[in-house]
C-alpha cells in the first residue's frame, strides 16, 4: 500500500503528533508499505529528517511562506498534490486545523483518493485562538470532517469531541497512540539521572516531562508542590521539556514561592536521558488543563514509576481502572496524592507492575499498527 502522511511540521520538539506520525510511518514501512510524509520546513531538523530517510521514508518539506499564529501556509504543497496525490492509496492527515489539512482534503476529494483524519485532540475550538478556530471550522473544518473516509480517535473523550462537531459516528474508529515496548525492556540503572544533575540519593523526585506550555497545568503543580514542600523537606520538583513560551512565567512563580533551590528546569530530555529520569523519579505527574492522550504517562508506566494525572486527561479512565492515580484539577487534592504516592509501599509496587502489564498489552506498536492497517484497507475498499 502506498500511504501519504500529511502533517504541518515534523520536529520532535512539537510533541506527540509528530512522534505518532513518524513511529507509525516506521512501523508501516517495516510491513512492506511505501511511506511519504508531506510537511513544511518549519522547525526543520536535518538530523531527524535524515534518520527517517535512512529508514526508507520519503520526506517532502515544502517551504513555509507565511506563518499566521502557527497556521503554516506552504503554497507549493498544493501544486504537488495536484500532480502526485493519485499515486497514493490512502492519505493520512494529522491535526485538524492546518493549511496542509485544507489542501489535502481539497485534492483528495477532487481526485477520489480516500483520506483519514487524526485530529490529535484538536477537534473542539477551545483553549486559545477561539475566533480563528471557529472561522476555520465555518470555512473548511466541517467539510473536512464530513468528507473523511475515516476519523481516528485515541479514546472515548475524542469520540465525543468528533460527535460534538457533527461527525457521523460510523466514520469514527478508536485507535490509541502506541509505544515501542522493546525500548523499556532494559532500563538504565537507578541513580544515573541523580548523578547527572547532582541530586542527593535520599531526595524524592517529582517529575513532569513534556512541553513547557500553559495547557500542561504546570502552574497548578508548582502550587501543589509549594504546599508539599512545607511538609516534606527531602523532595524536589523536576520540570523537563522544551520551553514553548511559558517557562519564564513558571520561573517567576517558583521564585515568588521561594522554591528556586527545589525546582529544576532541565530542558528537553530524549532517549536514554529521558529513561533515566523516569527510573529515578519517585512519582510522575501530568497536571494538564486538557490532554487528549499522554505518551509520557505511558512511558512512565513502562518504567514502573507511579503516575498521577488530572481527570482532564483522556487516559484517566484507563489509568483509574488499572492502578494509576486520577485527581481533580485542584491544588489541595494534588498535593495530598503527591505526598501519599512518593512513599514506596508493597501496594504501590503491585499497582505499578499491574499498570505496566496493561500498557504493554494495549499500546504496543504491533497492536496499534494492526488497527491502522485494518482501517486503511477498509477505506480503500469502500466505493
Amino acid at each position: 500500500m502506498n500511504i501519504l502522511h500529511v502533517i504541518q511540521y515534523l520536529n520532535p520538539k512539537r510533541g506527540g503528533e509528530v512522534a505518532m506520525c513518524t513511529s507509525l510511518a516506521e512501523q508501516c514501512l517495516r510491513r512492506g508499505h511505501a511511506i511519504t510524509i508531506a510537511t513544511t520546513d518549519n522547525g526543520y531538523d536535518g538530523p531527524y529528517f535524515e534518520s527517517l530517510e535512512e529508514m526508507g521514508v520519503t520526506i517532502l518539506p515544502f517551504r513555509c511562506r507565511v506563518n499566521i499564529k502557527d497556521f503554516l501556509i506552504s503554497p507549493q504543497i498544493g501544486r504537488w498534490f495536484d500532480t502526485a496525490i493519485r499515486d497514493f492509496d490512502v492519505v493520512h492527515i494529522h491535526a485538524f486545523r492546518s493549511y496542509q489539512c485544507v489542501v489535502a482534503h481539497q485534492y483528495a476529494k477532487k481526485c477520489g483518493v480516500p483520506y483519514v483524519l487524526q485530529a490529535h485532540g484538536s477537534v473542539l475550538p477551545f483553549f486559545q485562538k477561539h475566533l480563528l478556530k471557529k472561522a476555520y471550522d465555518f470555512v473548511w473544518g466541517r467539510s473536512v470532517l464530513r468528507d473523511a473516509s475515516g476519523l481516528i480517535a485515541v479514546n472515548e473523550m475524542e469520540v465525543r469531541q468528533y460527535l460534538e462537531m457533527g461527525a457521523n459516528p460510523e466514520q469514527i474508529t478508536i485507535i490509541p497512540n502506541a509505544l515501542d515496548i522493546e525500548e523499556y525492556q532494559t532500563l538504565p540503572a537507578h541513580g544515573m539521572f541523580r548523578e547527572r544533575f547532582g541530586i542527593p540519593e535520599n531526595a524524592k523526585i517529582i517529575l513532569s516531562l513534556g512541553r513547557i506550555h500553559e495547557i500542561k497545568g504546570l502552574d497548578l503543580l508548582v502550587e501543589a508542590f509549594s504546599d508539599l514542600a512545607r511538609e516534606v523537606e527531602d523532595c524536589l520538583l523536576i520540570l523537563a521539556g522544551p520551553d514553548q513560551g511559558y517557562q519564564r512565567l513558571l520561573q517567576q512563580q517558583v521564585k515568588k514561592a521561594d522554591l528556586v533551590d527545589r525546582v529544576l528546569f532541565t530542558g528537553p530530555l530524549y532517549g536514554v536521558y529521558k529513561l533515566e529520569a523516569y527510573v529515578d523519579a519517585s512519582v510522575y505527574v501530568l497536571p494538564s488543563i486538557y490532554e487528549i492522550f499522554s505518551l509520557t504517562t505511558l512511558e512512565a508506566c513502562l518504567c514502573e514509576t507511579p503516575v498521577i494525572v488530572t481527570d482532564r486527561c483522556g487516559l484517566s479512565p484507563f489509568l483509574r481502572r488499572n492502578g494509576g492515580c486520577v485527581v481533580p484539577y485542584d491544588r489541595a487534592a494534588l498535593a495530598a496524592v503527591l505526598q501519599r504516592e512518593m512513599n514506596v509501599t508493597p501496594e504501590r509496587r503491585d499497582r505499578t507492575r499491574r499498570l505496566k502489564h496493561e500498557v504493554e498489552k494495549h499500546f504496543s506498536y504491533n497492536t496499534v499498527t494492526d488497527l491502522f492497517e485494518s482501517l486503511y484497507a477498509r477505506v480503500c475498499s469502500t466505493p
